[in-house]
């Protein structure tokens, strides 16, 4: 199935996530993918634009996608200059008719470049320059004091329910990763299901999924791998 020449311009691209970060202080974030998404049945050549290309480093700008497919892009920030700080630049993803090179759609990212480091990196701040001092064990002075072993005794039983809390949580978050996996995979059945009004499918017109249905799934299925991976 070929997409039709009204078509020029007007699909609709699926492009996650739908804008980029980087921050000056935080190197992880110098590095960032975007996943492209082709929901449709079939293939299209995708091409990645950018309006500061010179700041970036984006690996296989150009390339095929399979129908029902995608593929994620990598983009490297390279020029780390505090004069580029809070500017926001534009990835242009272009999606093209594989045999015509035609512009079938498009879709605009915006990447920005922020001082100090990422919010997520503040929640878990690094010890890097503190003054660290060896400690002695307990074992090695001798006997311990009276109120030394309380305070173990207090340590002792507060990594007991920490670990209990942990186990707890670890219980919990089993189940929901195992309903993410099932909703993925049913999102990936529904997309290599034949599109409606498809005469050439073995399968029963029952099974036949619109295209708007299609989408949903694309974009349903990249937000559940987003939260598998991060989980």
């Amino acid at each position: 199935m070929k997409p039709d020449c009204a078509l020029d311009g007007s699909i609709p691209v699926f492009v996650f996530p739908s804008a980029i970060n980087f921050y000056l202080e935080d190197y992880s974030s110098h590095k960032q993918v975007l996943t492209i998404y082709n929901p449709y049945e079939f293939p299209l050549r995708f091409k990645v634009l950018c309006t500061d290309p010179r700041k970036y480093n984006v690996i296989d700008p150009e390339g095929c996608i399979k129908r029902g497919c995608c593929i994620d892009i990598v983009i490297r920030l390279v020029a780390v200059n505090p004069a580029y700080l809070n500017r926001v630049d534009t990835f242009r993803i272009q999606m093209l008719d594989q045999g015509s090179k035609q512009i079938l759609g498009k879709r605009d990212v915006l990447a920005t470049f922020f001082p100090g480091g990422s919010p997520e990196s503040a929640k878990h701040p690094q010890a890097e320059n503190e003054d660290f001092k060896s400690l002695q064990g307990v074992g090695s002075i001798g006997s311990s004091l009276p109120g030394d072993r309380s305070r173990q005794s207090q340590h002792k039983q507060g990594r007991a329910v920490e670990s209990r809390s942990q186990g707890r949580a670890n219980q919990g978050s089993e189940p929901n990763k195992l309903i993410m996996l099932c909703a993925a995979c049913v999102c990936i059945a529904a997309l290599l299901l034949p599109l409606q009004g498809d005469t050439k499918s073995i399968l029963p017109p029952d099974l036949h999924v619109s295209v708007n249905l299609k989408l949903l799934c694309a974009y349903i299925f990249g937000v559940l791998t987003i939260l598998i991976v991060r989980s």
